[in-house]
This record gives structure tokens, sequence and C-alpha cells, in this order.
């Protein structure tokens, strides 16, 4: 007598003689999972439609920071007394990409006499903390005003691949609404 496989989708549920159209989906460590071609294809459309939103917010930012009045370091009049920000990536970073946020206040306090540079790297001690714990005090600080409504910052210093780090743009899009100077390092 030959034995007889049946198929069980681990998703629907579904049974089948036919492994025709199916797929191993993984393991449990003891036996293989199975999904329906029906369900393989739901699961491709939910997977086409998260990659088109995520297309669609992309873009929109792609816009908005397009939209956005940024200004080359080398055109930037940086003056003596001013009171820099600097922004950039850090997660997914080599210690948290804290040579370049170094390097660039250095620049900006020894040759361009920054009075006061705001580096967020050096506020990362606890590497468990969650970005809305690390987003807290640097959105405050770009929202300061003086008296007169004036901001305390006089610009943004934008890291190279600032574009792709999420806090970085939060912190930018923030800055131009408050009208606070864009620079791109």
């Amino acid at each position: 007598m030959s034995k007889i496989n049946i198929y069980k989708c681990y998703k629907c549920g579904n049974f089948s003689l036919n492994k025709t159209g199916w797929m191993i989906y993984g393991n449990d460590h003891t036996k293989n999972l199975y999904i329906c071609k029906d369900c393989l294809m739901k699961r491709k459309k939910e997977r086409n439609k998260m990659e088109d939103k995520k297309t669609a917010v992309k873009n929109t930012l792609n816009k908005i920071v397009d939209a956005m009045n940024i200004i080359p370091s080398d055109e930037y009049n940086f003056e003596e007394g001013q009171l820099y920000f600097i922004s950039g990536p850090m997660a997914g970073y080599n210690n948290w990409n804290k040579e370049a946020f170094d390097q660039c206040e250095k620049k900006l306090r020894s040759d361009l006499k920054a009075s006061y540079v705001y580096n967020p790297a050096k506020r990362v001690k606890d590497e468990n903390k969650d970005f809305t714990y690390y987003m807290r005090e640097p959105l405050h600080i770009i929202n300061m005003y003086q008296d007169d409504w004036e901001t305390v910052i006089d610009a943004i210093i934008l890291l190279p691949g600032w574009q792709k780090s999420l806090g970085s743009v939060t912190e930018a899009l923030v800055a131009h609404e408050v009208g606070i100077t864009l620079v791109e390092w």
C-alpha cells in the first residue's frame, strides 16, 4: 500500500492531496509548512500594496525635502557667535555615527567660531532607548524661542545621509516650518 501525502496550508487550513501550486513556506523544526497557491497570491498582493505605500511615502518625503530651501555649506555665511544644531543619521551606523557628528562640531567650534553647537551624538547614553526617547530633546531645542519669537538656533547642519534618517528628516521638517535655516554639510 502506498503512502498518501496530505498537504495543509498553514495560512487558511485548506487541505490537498496534490502539491502542485503549493510552496514550502518554512518549517517548525519538525515538518515543512506549506502555503497554498491562493494564500501565496494574497500574500504577494499584500506585499505589493505595502511596497506601494512605502514608495508613496518616500516620494512624498522627497517632494517635501525638495521644496525646502537647503543651502550648501559652501554658500552659507557662517558667522561667529551663531548657534548650530547638527542633524544626521545615527541608527545603523558604527558607534551611532559619532565620528561624523564630532568632526562637524569640531569644525564649527574651531574654524567657524560657533557659540553653541548641539551634538545629539553626545546625548546617546543608553542604546536600548527607543526612537521617541531620543527625539524629544532635539525637537524641544529646535522649537525654543527667544522673547521676541526668534528661534534660538541659527541653523541646522545636515550631515551626509540625513535624507535616509527618519529622525533627521523630522528635525529638518520642523526646523523648516519654524523658519530655521537648513545647511547641507
